[in-house]
């Protein structure tokens, strides 16, 4: 939601506590080991086959909705091809391309925003 609010250019500010162990590192360490218990990690890069350096990629990412536990929104991919994917990402899915589709539902965004204390 924060992200949102940032993208549209609101002056809302969200407060309340921080959750422990909420920080980026944390939460993809948790979803890493969740992924490897459920054996939705591979041993190797989906793209080329490489064994090393491997990382998790989502598909949809996170900050435009992925789930962080969705076993169909996962591959595995070597560190490499990661940044390759991050790139390609990046052209696609811009800030322009945000606003657009949170314009719509501004007022409702700052409107629960404004009514929930995170």
């Amino acid at each position: 939601m924060k992200s949102a609010l940032k993208v549209l250019n609101s002056s809302v500010v969200i407060v309340g506590r921080i959750k422990r162990h909420s920080d980026y590192h944390h939460v993809r360490e948790a979803n890493f080991s969740w992924h490897n218990r459920n054996k939705t990690k591979k041993d190797f890069c989906e793209l080329c086959g490489d064994s090393h350096d491997l990382v998790l990629h989502h598909i949809v990412p996170i900050s435009w909705g992925g789930a962080f536990f969705a076993p169909d929104d996962v591959i595995t991919v070597c560190k490499n091809h990661h940044s390759i994917l991050h790139k390609r990402i990046k052209k696609v899915l811009n800030k322009d391309l945000l606003i657009q589709y949170l314009s719509p539902y501004a007022n409702e965004i700052i409107k629960k925003s404004k009514s929930t204390i995170i």
